[in-house]
């Protein structure tokens, strides 16, 4: 028989072109049994592969979804590839960056956002954090971060 291997396998950087799509997802039928492997989801939308909105990627989304379930698939940056970026004042401390970008994230989602608006969003807290020392120690308001939203994306928030 086949034997199964126990070790986590982290597949990064899961998104197919639009000319790959069709056989991609026919392998990832084919891993779907396999708990062990774990899903990264970035690069949607990059320079490469312009914003087409979540309509024209939801197929392909639910298809991911289908396969790794909710605790086995991670959304992620390809910063600075992926669109929409805030630019950080400067870089001191990556120390807390990525749980900055899952609380705007997080955020995004849980107040309804729509994924451009909560990617950039969460780009934006993970700027803030990485100016400053320390995993904690980046404080804003929610006016604030309207402001530095608008400074860098030329759009309001909310």
């Amino acid at each position: 028989g086949v034997q199964t291997c126990a070790l986590p396998i982290y597949l990064p950087h899961l998104w197919p072109t639009p000319a790959d799509q069709k056989g991609f997802d026919a392998v990832l039928k084919v891993i779907k049994s396999r708990p062990n492997i774990y899903a990264k989801i970035s690069d949607i939308e990059n320079r490469d592969n312009p914003a087409r909105g979540l309509n024209a990627v939801k197929a392909h989304l639910d298809v991911l979804m289908d396969c790794f379930g909710e605790d086995r698939v991670v959304f992620g940056t390809n910063w600075p590839e992926t669109w929409g970026t805030a630019t950080p004042a400067q870089i001191v401390d990556p120390t807390g960056c990525g749980d900055s970008y899952r609380a705007g994230l997080l955020y995004g989602i849980a107040n309804g956002l729509d994924w451009e608006l909560t990617g950039r969003l969460a780009s934006l807290i993970g700027a803030i954090k990485i100016a400053q020392r320390g995993g904690q120690n980046h404080q804003f308001t929610r006016d604030e971060i309207a402001v530095h939203f608008k400074q860098q994306f030329g759009t309001s928030l909310w």
